[in-house]
Formats: structure tokens, sequence, C-alpha cells
């Protein structure tokens, strides 16, 4: 699908470029058509890296309320696949959605490979984070609610930090957020 979309957008650039080229005179017709299959065969992309861009971000803000939700389960005397399963059923969003992607795979490995199999994958600093954490009290044998409490407020801690920081350099016209 992403070929035939990157062919699609070639062809369509080298066509735009070649209406755009016919105002100019020969070389120049042909750069234009060559300028735009370039333009054609980057577009798809850079859409797709701004779609895994917003993605990444969904699971980052996602995350506390994930956390909370998991640790609230589990409080109650659910195991912490119950808890993951807990949030892929009862929520929206990329980070339900990869949950469920890790409930599916966790049914071929151990589900704390499958998270780190998934915060592996998706980059995202935080959820890298609490993977590790949660592997380490697995290992240790420290209770996974302490973790999860703990991650979700470190989580929201790092997401105040970067949001703080971001408001300060644009009210200062110093920074432009990415978030």
């Amino acid at each position: 699908m992403f070929w035939a979309s990157k062919i699609i957008c070639v062809a369509v650039g080298i066509i735009v470029g070649i209406l755009i080229g016919t105002k100019l005179t020969g070389l120049a017709t042909v750069a234009a058509a060559g300028l735009g299959g370039m333009v054609g065969y980057i577009l798809p992309e850079i859409y797709l890296l701004q779609k895994r861009r917003e993605w990444r971000g969904d699971i980052e803000r996602e995350l506390p309320n994930a956390l909370d939700l998991m640790s609230i389960t589990m409080a109650a005397g659910s195991t912490f696949d119950d808890a993951v399963r807990t949030v892929a059923e009862n929520s929206e969003g990329a980070l339900a959605e990869g949950f469920r992607d890790v409930l599916a795979n966790a049914r071929f490995m151990d589900i704390t490979d499958a998270l780190k199999q998934f915060a592996d994958n998706a980059g995202v600093r935080p959820l890298t984070i609490f993977v590790a954490s949660l592997i380490q009290a697995r290992q240790t044998g420290a209770q996974f609610v302490d973790v999860l409490e703990n991650q979700a407020q470190t989580v929201r801690t790092l997401l105040f930090t970067a949001n703080l920081h971001c408001y300060v350099y644009n009210t200062q016209k110093r920074w432009v957020c990415q978030h």
C-alpha cells in the first residue's frame, strides 16, 4: 500500500511538474518534471513521519491514565495481565490499541517480553522507562501497584515539565513546541 501511494505521488508530481514546465522552455520542463517527481517521492514519507510523531505523542499523553487504571485494577486484586486487559478493553487510543497487540503477542510469549517489544517499537521514552521498571519489579519482587503509581506520577511530571518548557520559550518567542 505504501509503495502504491508513493508511485501515485511520484506520477502526480511528474504530471504537475510537466504542466508547470509547459510555461518554461526545453530543459526547464524536464527539470520541473524531475522536481515534481522528487517531491512526490518524498511526500508519503513525510506524511508517515508526521503520523508516527502524532502516534507517539498520543501514547505519551495516554500513559499516565492507563497506569492509574492498571494500579486501581491491581489494587482490587487482579493480576497484571488483567490490568493490561482492562486498559486494552476499556480505553481508546493508541496506547489501548498497543496493549491489545501486547495481549495478542502474550499468547506466544511472556507479557513483559511483549510489552518490551511494544516499547522498543514505539520508541516512547516514558513507555520504555515504565517497561524497564516493570521488568525490574518483577525480578526483585517489588509491588506492581507501587511501581504503576510511581510511574504514572513520573510520566505526568515529565509531560508537565516538557509543556512548561515549551510554554516558557513560546512566550519569549524563542522556541516553537512540537507537542
